[in-house]
């Protein structure tokens, strides 16, 4: 069991999945049989020969008991403010989203009292609003203000996702008292200063269609583009694109190394400046949770740069959702977190058993670095399609049939598209040499252009996407037991038998961490009105 930061990450995730869907007095057992399999497994360490069991089981159980802390220091105790009116203070960090008629709004609670009672979270709690009435919320001002709230779990609508980012509040506004200027910003209050800055420059230099698409490639922010592009981008199976991830943090880092490397910044230097890149990009992009573990999977492999250490790419994918799970313990309800996991997953494990199959259909000549190109994107994006297939299905209600021709077609458009968006900002930013982007900007629109070309066009053919139903999860799980015992058929008699159990144990967790999300109740929250008086 080499790789415990990954397999204690699938546990830990399914662990959270107990606390969203299953009864607390679960958890409570979850617990003691975690405890006591980590005594167990200390006591027999060196009979049964497993070194690194109990570190396995030392993480489980403090993700556990982490799990139950947050709930009862943090969350009972906003609960008990359900149903009734309450004064709160805080502040908004977030611009609002668009739901069609209406937007939401997150309150980052610092105080909160009613009836007498007052309560400061110990930890970070939100409290969701929203409005169709054209009120508005300042970024980074404190609000005070009159509320009648709910639970987020009162009703079983959608607490899951919505625990996963720490809101578990929701209510309609009476009366603001008072919002002001904050006497002391946060620290995420200058990364958004700096993203703020960037959308500007976009929608200053460009048109507004190719501004919004070079927001939603860099920032993540897709509240430029229109509905029915983004209903193309999920058909087309390229919504991973519109959204910051490990593709788009993965190019910002080659793009600065390679630069590094060109101007012969030292060793360490480098690993210590490709930190600072990585951390203003995760913050740039608002530390969503998408961005994070890509982020701390980067931060976990610059930090073995610097101490001579190569690490394992689902380690290191195991210790950035473990770190995640620090600020967002019930992590298994946020859908574009299982999403990235997964599909890097898919890309790490999977994608290069898949290529090995296509170069073993190669044939010598004129094209055949072209085909090897092609079968590297081909190989990628049919693993993370099969290994999110049942996320897709369940959430999104369809799979895309089109993804594979799509991405091949626009993922070294984005790159590129990537590239110049960077140094288009960089130039703009030097007065002094500002002019030397114009170029840069035509080939932007271009790019842009192709980009919104191939997805409308694609994303709106009649066949694009088909519907799922329940049975596709049955055979997609039927087929990878199949594939599971095909891959380890030739290997079993090497292995001895604890090692057999091992690796079928850590292959149905697999299959079980992703297969459990299908029938998960995550849905959407009513709307909430907010009106002022």
């Amino acid at each position: 069991m080499v790789r415990v930061l990954f397999y204690a990450s699938i546990i830990s995730l399914l662990i959270s999945a107990a606390f969203l869907f299953l009864p607390l007095t679960f958890m409570y057992f979850l617990l003691g049989f975690l405890t006591l399999a980590f005594i167990f497994s200390v006591v027999f360490k060196k009979k049964f020969n497993t070194h690194n069991l109990p570190v396995l089981l030392l993480i489980c159980t403090f993700i556990c008991s982490w799990i139950l802390f947050n709930f009862n220091i943090n969350v009972k105790k906003l609960n008990e403010f359900d149903g009734k009116t309450v004064l709160a203070e805080g502040y908004v960090s977030e611009d609002p989203t668009p739901h069609g008629v209406y937007s939401s709004y997150i309150l980052n609670i610092k105080n909160i009292s009613t009836d007498g009672v007052n309560y400061k979270p110990i930890l970070s709690s939100k409290l969701k609003i929203y409005e169709d009435t054209g009120f508005t919320l300042n970024n980074y001002r404190y609000v005070k203000a009159v509320f009648d709230v709910s639970s987020v779990k009162s009703d079983e609508m959608g607490y899951s996702s919505d625990y996963s980012e720490n809101i578990f509040l929701r209510g309609n506004v009476k009366r603001i008292y008072s919002e002001k200027e904050m006497e002391r910003k946060p620290f995420d209050y200058y990364f958004y200063c700096i993203k703020q800055k960037i959308k500007i420059l976009m929608y200053n230099n460009l048109n507004n269609e190719s501004a919004a698409l070079c927001n939603a490639v860099l920032l993540g922010d897709k509240s430029g583009l229109d509905d029915f592009f983004i209903d193309n981008t999920k058909t087309a199976g390229v919504s991973h694109m519109l959204v910051v991830s490990g593709l788009h943090l993965s190019i910002i880092a080659q793009i600065f190394s390679l630069f590094f490397k060109k101007i012969k910044v030292p060793y360490k230097l480098n690993a210590v400046l490709m930190l600072f890149v990585t951390f203003t990009v995760m913050g740039v992009c608002g530390f969503s949770s998408c961005i994070l573990r890509a982020g701390f999977t980067y931060i976990i492999y610059y930090v073995g740069k610097l101490i001579f250490k190569r690490g394992d790419p689902l380690n290191s994918l195991g210790a950035s959702a473990l770190i995640i799970m620090l600020f967002n313990p019930y992590l298994f309800g946020n859908i574009g977190f299982l999403l990235s996991y997964t599909s890097t997953f898919a890309i790490i494990f999977l994608s290069p058993k898949v290529y090995g199959l296509f170069k073993k259909l190669y044939f010598r000549g004129f094209l055949y670095k072209i085909y090897l190109g092609i079968a590297f994107l081909l190989s990628q994006t049919l693993s993370a399609i099969f290994v999110t297939l049942p996320i897709t299905c369940f959430y999104f209600g369809y799979f895309s049939v089109i993804a594979p021709v799509t991405n091949i077609l626009l993922s070294h458009a984005i790159t590129l598209l990537l590239f110049l968006i960077i140094l288009t900002v960089l130039l703009l930013l030097i007065p002094i040499i500002n002019y030397a982007a114009l170029p840069f900007l035509f080939f932007i629109t271009l790019i842009c252009n192709y980009v919104y070309y191939v997805i409308n066009t694609l994303g709106s053919l009649k066949y694009a996407a088909l519907p799922a139903k329940n049975e596709y999860y049955i055979v997609w799980l039927l087929t990878v037991i199949l594939l599971f015992i095909i891959f380890y058929v030739k290997k079993f008699y090497d292995f001895s038998i604890v090692r057999i159990i091992s690796k079928i144990t850590s292959a149905l967790i697999v299959v079980t961490s992703v297969f459990l999300i299908a029938f998960a109740n995550v849905k959407d929250i009513d709307k909430i009105h907010i009106y002022t008086v």
